[in-house]
């Protein structure tokens, strides 16, 4: 516990590659580390050792295709203090991580992913930080998102996601079509300062719905710092559909499109929803920027009871919006147990 194992990634410049069966080998026991003395798996930090790792699965095995299969108490950082990612995957691996039940207090910073399926699954786990990833995510027919977490945590900051760049899959003869980037729910997360847009696939098939976040419950969520361009359903979608959302924060994020090709599919910007009964509460929507998301079909910026319940203390202020459609509240016609909720400031 405690400890910091250096990996050599070859001289800078470089590339050393090792090969193992099934997930990362060490991660079991003592090679944990413990709760507040994690054990940091890094890079090496001289220019004989701060190449790239490659860490080549020659088989799937228990792990079922994932660097780390279950973890707790560990770092893992690629980082070599120069802005590059210095840990990368090869081989059979399908994504980076899955994390269930009692894992916590895991960090993966600093891998360039490539092509894969997936980031992974967290469900449930807390103290989980993930940052600094490219990934482009392959053209898989049951492809639904980049990663899927379920936050186990009890307030703000307890969980982060950032300044990870996502390239998601679509195919343009099917309006709507290619996986979400993070569907995330729970309590206690972060997102902040992640890079997605889109690259054109021919030739994928999945019939999932693209939005850059979507969440369906959280309570002490902030997402902020965003860029997302070309989604084809919604860039950022709290989508209360198995829960309510509480202490929610939406601010700073830019959303757009900026291919024609995603211009008649694009559909939305920011949504708010709420598709169960209950009150939503403590929601903020703030100083986002959303660019060319025409109508029509579009929602730009849109907060929806459906009839179900509530908002209290909402505040959706200082939105800018540029060639794109209005705000809307349940579809241009407020219902009276919004009242409170409160506009100020938007403005096209």
């Amino acid at each position: 516990a405690g400890d910091t194992v250096y990996i050599s990634g070859g001289p800078h410049g470089s590339t050393q590659t090792y090969s193992f069966a099934d997930s990362f080998s060490n991660i079991s026991g003592y090679t944990e580390g413990t709760t507040g003395s994690p054990v940091t798996y890094k890079i090496g930090q001289d220019a004989a050792h701060n190449g790239t790792a490659i860490f080549n699965q020659t088989s799937k095995g228990s792990g079922y295709g994932y660097f780390i299969y279950g973890a707790s108490n560990v770092i893992f950082s690629g980082d070599a203090a120069d802005g590059s990612k210095h840990f990368a995957l090869g081989g059979t691996f399908e994504g980076l991580v899955v994390l269930q039940g009692t894992d916590a207090n895991v960090r993966l910073s600093y891998f360039e992913l490539g092509t894969l399926p997936y980031i992974g699954t967290i469900n449930p786990a807390n103290h989980v930080e993930i940052d600094n990833l490219n990934i482009k995510v392959g053209k898989y027919a049951a492809a639904d998102h980049a990663l899927y977490a379920n936050f186990a945590g009890s307030t703000l900051d307890d969980n982060k996601i950032h300044h990870c760049t996502v390239q998601l899959p679509y195919n343009p003869t099917n309006s709507n079509f290619g996986p979400d980037g993070f569907q995330l729910v729970g309590t206690g997360f972060s997102f902040y300062n992640n890079t997605l847009t889109t690259y054109v696939d021919n030739t994928l098939t999945t019939t999932q719905h693209m939005d850059g976040y979507q969440g369906t419950s959280g309570t002490y969520v902030k997402i902020y710092n965003n860029v997302i361009t070309n989604m084809t359903n919604y860039g950022l979608y709290a989508e209360g559909i198995f829960g309510v959302f509480n202490h929610l924060r939406i601010y700073n994020n830019v959303i757009s499109v900026t291919d024609p090709i995603f211009g008649t599919h694009s559909s939305g910007g920011i949504v708010v929803e709420q598709k169960i009964a209950g009150t939503m509460n403590d929601i903020v929507v703030a100083n986002n920027t959303i660019v060319d998301l025409q109508p029509p079909g579009s929602r730009a910026l849109t907060i929806l009871s459906d009839g179900f319940g509530s908002f209290t203390n909402t505040v959706i202020a200082n939105n800018l919006l540029v060639d794109s459609s209005p705000v809307e509240q349940d579809g241009g016609a407020p219902v009276a147990t919004n009242t409170a909720l409160k506009w100020a400031y938007n403005g096209r």
